[in-house]
């Protein structure tokens, strides 16, 4: 996917493509403190095999691997992420709540967004302030 440059306060949906986005992800980013544009991207999901449980963290489904670029050097305020659950990740949890997650390359471990997650199809919604491209994943 080629950059495409955010609009402050307008929600952007990810097209979900089966393969590297495997459920609804949308992004709204507020206008920047220091008047920087924000760009996403998407990338290639990484192999499972390169992104192992943790031990706060079981790997469910890998949902996106979004890249958030600026023009400065942080995201301030931060952009809102909202992922979707979909019923086969509640099928796969057997009624143990969610957590997601982003993996942090540099430390080789995934990150928690948010736990305790109710186990039900919807969406999830974080705030985000971390710039590149960690995937994200849910897990019971």
């Amino acid at each position: 996917m080629a950059p495409i440059t955010l609009t402050p306060g307008v929600p952007r949906e990810i097209p979900v493509d089966g393969v590297n986005i495997t459920s609804k992800v949308t992004i709204t980013v507020p206008a920047q403190l220091d008047g920087g544009a924000v760009t996403v991207t998407t990338e290639a999901l990484p192999a499972r095999a390169n992104v192992p449980d943790g031990p706060d963290f079981k790997v469910g489904r890998l949902i996106a691997n979004v890249r958030l670029s600026k023009t400065t050097a942080t995201l301030n305020p931060p952009a809102r992420l909202k992922f979707s659950i979909i019923s086969e990740d509640v099928a796969r949890a057997k009624g143990q709540s969610f957590k997601l997650a982003y993996w942090d390359q540099a430390a080789r471990r995934w990150m928690i967004l948010k736990d305790n997650i109710p186990c039900a199809v919807g969406d999830v919604e974080v705030d985000f302030s971390k710039l590149g491209d960690p995937p994200s994943a849910v897990g019971p």
